[in-house]
């Protein structure tokens, strides 16, 4: 059996910085996956950056629904 968190936000702070030690944990915890959820284009490109560094991660892209106001087309087509 693997266990997966689905849920998490690794490109913030203090998360973010502190990322190795964090995955660290996690896999002593039996973590063998991570998915980093993005709520704006900014950390979509964050968390694809941080999932080409590290790959025990997954990245779920996507535009939450309390940024929705700023993000036009053009922010779509990004994701």
């Amino acid at each position: 059996m693997e266990l997966i968190d689905t849920h998490c936000h690794l490109h913030l702070d203090p998360l973010r910085e502190a990322l190795g030690e964090v995955l660290a944990r996690a896999r002593a915890a039996g973590v063998s996956r991570c998915v980093t959820l993005a709520t704006s284009v900014a950390s979509s490109r964050q968390t694809l950056a941080l999932a080409r560094a590290h790959p025990m991660l997954g990245v779920a892209v996507g535009i939450h629904p309390e940024e929705v106001d700023g993000a036009g087309p053009e922010a779509l087509a990004e994701l």
